[in-house]
């Protein structure tokens, strides 16, 4: 589907049905999208028509236009009636398999909540705020870049299918009042280099950038041109839903270290944990102090922490 409002209203409307759905990026190559639609078990294909063309169809995988409006003829228009638990499935993202075949990560309803109450709380989201969605749908950390906005009454400015320079979308934070944004590292550090140039940066209170290393001196710029008020950086494996570990700077704040730090493992209240952790540990398997080398780790139940459909649920993640 075109990037636009439609795209959440889909995703909102196939949980609200008590479906999962799976974020496609029409710009992968033919055979990954294939693989995810087979992979997933996909019954249905949700699309815009100009898109469908574009796309592999798996066997007996049903299509459905949202801009044909006469294909909606006789579907009822009242909300459906269905209970939904904290285990049920939201949506299956799938990792970029760098290490091998994508994985499809399932993430259920209960964590995801979890986590976007949690974000909202830690960027002290409110409805006179606007977040700019600039991520792919298909990255799972644009999953919270709308969700945690409208549960929290803000609004959410989407980018289009347009390449956006750093100049155009810096005009358009400044046109929509965008006071909330996530940026990859490299593109924060061509938005902060244009504001020290224009010397009249948005009132944009966030940012928060991850993904790749962030170094001292972007760190710093990002502070001089852009004037927010926060700045974020998160990190966590896709099994984990999106990021575990969040770190909140403040003006003045030092990075501490040539590279951003990766944060601190989000608090969430204690009905809403449900038993997960995270930790900074080398064999065997002892915290260190700061400034070592070590593996992370991250571990909660069975069902809140999976990777993959048809494999064990796992409970422990391993990564450097």
């Amino acid at each position: 589907m075109p990037r636009s409002a439609e795209i959440m209203v889909a995703f909102l409307a196939v949980m609200k049905a008590g479906g999962v759905y799976v974020p496609l990026d029409i710009e992968y190559p033919r055979d990954r999208l294939l693989y995810m639609m087979q992979d997933s078990r996909a019954k249905l294909l949700l699309s815009h028509s100009s898109a469908l063309a574009q796309l592999p169809l798996a066997a007996g995988l049903d299509t459905l236009a949202i801009d044909r409006t006469e294909d909606w003829t006789g579907y009822s228009d009242t909300a459906p009636s269905v209970n939904l638990d904290g285990d049920n499935l939201a949506y299956v993202i799938y990792t970029s398999g760098s290490t091998g075949m994508p994985k499809g990560v399932a993430v259920s309803h209960g964590p995801l909540v979890a986590h976007i109450i949690a974000t909202g709380e830690r960027y002290e989201t409110s409805p006179a705020d606007c977040e700019l969605h600039f991520m792919s749908f298909a990255f799972d950390g644009s999953h919270e870049g709308w969700m945690h906005p409208l549960i929290n009454g803000a609004s959410v400015l989407i980018r289009d299918d347009s390449l956006w320079l750093p100049e155009y979308t810096y005009a358009q934070m400044h046109r929509h009042n965008v006071t909330m944004a996530v940026f990859p590292p490299v593109y924060l550090q061509q938005l902060a280099e244009h504001a020290e140039r224009d010397g009249n940066p948005p009132n944009v209170r966030v940012y928060c950038f991850g993904g790749d290393a962030v170094a001292q001196a972007s760190y710093d710029l990002a502070w001089r041109a852009l004037k927010p008020t926060y700045l974020f950086n998160g990190y966590g494996p896709t099994e984990t839903v999106v990021t575990p570990l969040l770190w909140k700077a403040r003006r003045g704040d030092p990075c501490g270290a040539v590279y951003a730090p990766i944060g601190s493992v989000q608090r969430l209240r204690p009905d809403r944990n449900r038993g997960h952790a995270a930790a900074v540990e080398s064999p065997p398997w002892r915290p260190l102090r700061r400034g070592l080398c070590a593996d992370w780790h991250a571990a909660g139940q069975p069902q809140r922490l999976r990777a993959g459909l048809a494999t064990q649920p796992a409970t422990h993640r391993r990564g450097r």
